[in-house]
């Protein structure tokens, strides 16, 4: 149907480029390797046929593709070019603006990230009751990331309870996100509750994998390591095959810290030199440090210097560091499973 309106001689040129958004939006769908590049040639080529046409629309185009780009590349540069020139064409519109730079995190650092989206929910304020709720998970996130984490729980507990009066199936985000707040201070039980409560919930199937990654490591810190690493065997083939390319890192980097905790050292070095082709929350010589810091102790192991069940040292200093406001992150055994909204 819309390949028929894109080859109609008679189509206008905005329907056309329109036509070409919706094609990709059906291949960022698929969920397959190939679906990808089809999603990003179809953004980019309605992004070019709007081109010196109405800004606000060409606008929308670049917002879509600096979306593509970072959800099926991870690609920072190009996302923050068609960022940016989204940017310029919502010059003259604040609501669009906000709404953009409700999706800064996807190509700024977290502090620069934080403050746009502060900006942003000034201008939704209580009129926009579902974008609020969006900017507001993003901030917790944000927030998380840059280690202000009273912040982030403030942010994520504000988006819980608007995404509950909208009853929209998009409370999986802030459900998941707070859940990897407990985890992150140890309260295993509660979160727990609150990502199986998010997992009851999710319709998008990129929102059932990664809440299914965050009950695993959940497991396996509450000890259910057999449980933990079986829940991680079950979900390979589909996350192995899944177009985005960040949520396969952090699958195989679980598997791997999996395998370690299992005393499995041959299966975790397999798993965790899969990992880090792609920048962990921008952040590349985190990716880097963080897989050398637990290859190092699944080498201890083989060697043996480290007993089975290696888990205990996981996230300890090992000599390797970086001076990023992401440190947090590197002392942690794990990957998290974030859930942004890029809507």
């Amino acid at each position: 149907m819309l390949e028929e309106i894109i080859d109609d001689e008679c189509t206008p040129v905005r329907e056309k480029a329109m036509s070409h958004t919706l094609i990709s939006r059906c291949y960022r769908k698929l969920n397959t390797r190939e679906s990808g590049s089809s999603a990003i040639l179809n953004a980019q080529t309605a992004t070019d046929m709007l081109q010196g046409g109405e800004p606000l629309l060409l606008g929308d185009a670049y917002a879509y593709l600096a979306t593509v780009y970072a959800y099926f590349e991870s690609d920072t540069v190009k996302a923050g070019h068609a960022y940016g020139e989204a940017r310029k064409c919502y010059r003259n519109s604040p609501a669009d603006i906000a709404r953009l730079h409700r999706k800064a995190g996807m190509v700024m650092d977290p502090k620069q990230a934080i403050s746009v989206m502060k900006e942003s929910l000034i201008v939704f304020g209580e009129n926009n009751m579902l974008e609020s709720a969006r900017c507001l998970n993003n901030l917790g996130v944000g927030c998380m990331h840059a280690g202000e984490f009273v912040d982030s729980r403030k942010y994520l507990d504000k988006s819980l309870r608007r995404f509950k009066s909208l009853g929209t199936y998009e409370i999986v985000m802030p459900l998941n996100n707070l859940g990897l707040d407990y985890l992150r201070d140890g309260d295993y039980t509660k979160a727990m509750l609150q990502l199986t409560n998010a997992s009851d919930q999710t319709l998008e199937i990129y929102d059932a994998l990664s809440i299914q990654i965050n009950i695993s490591t959940v497991n396996r810190k509450m000890g259910n390591l057999d449980e933990a690493a079986s829940m991680l065997n079950e979900l390979e083939g589909t996350v192995m095959d899944f177009p985005e390319p960040r949520l396969r890192d952090y699958y195989v980097f679980n598997r791997g810290v999996a395998h370690l905790s299992l005393g499995e050292q041959a299966a975790a070095e397999e798993w965790l030199q899969k990992f880090s082709l792609n920048a962990y929350k921008n952040d590349r010589e985190l990716a880097l440090a963080t897989r050398a810091r637990d290859l190092l102790m699944a080498r201890e192991m083989r060697d043996g210097a480290c007993g089975v069940g290696g888990d205990e040292r996981a996230g300890t200093e090992t000599g390797l560091d970086t001076g990023h406001s992401q440190k947090w992150l590197y002392e942690i055994d794990y990957c998290p499973c974030y859930l942004l909204s890029l809507a």
